[in-house]
């Protein structure tokens, strides 16, 4: 899977020691790449992502009530004032927050860190730490 990393930096074999983080569109990547390869990467750190701008709309509500559980955990971070944040379409906020609720019902093991501020990665730069040792606190 992750032969190219491995010619650079051996990696770890176990998925659940394997992680993908990223901002805005990369949020919405890592939770989609770890939604669809479990097999390989089971740890997610999500900011500010850019749900609402999926083509064809946030499918995470839809598909974590429907599919079964994953083994991920997933650290999601969202601003207050995000992009769209008093619109009724394209409202980034929303969507983190119906994403996080989602995860809620579907009980999976994830957090979610609201914060002041616009789409920015200043909020979740601060948290990265702490996210990071909340994902591998085991």
């Amino acid at each position: 899977m992750l032969r190219r990393v491995d010619e650079i930096a051996p990696t770890i074999d176990d998925p659940a020691s394997r992680g993908l983080c990223g901002g805005s569109s990369g949020g919405n990547g890592s939770v989609t790449a770890a939604w669809h390869r479990p097999d390989a990467f089971r740890k997610v750190i999500a900011l500010v992502s850019s749900f609402a701008q999926i083509p064809g709309g946030n499918p995470y509500p839809r598909l974590l009530a429907t599919t079964p559980r994953k083994p991920l955990r997933i650290f999601l971070q969202e601003s207050h004032r995000d992009l769209g944040w008093d619109e009724a379409e394209y409202n980034w906020l929303a969507e983190n927050l119906r994403t996080a609720a989602a995860l809620a019902e579907a009980a999976y093991d994830f957090r979610l860190v609201l914060g002041e501020g616009a789409h920015t990665g200043n909020h979740g730069g601060v948290l990265l730490p702490d996210a990071l040792r909340w994902l591998w606190r085991d």
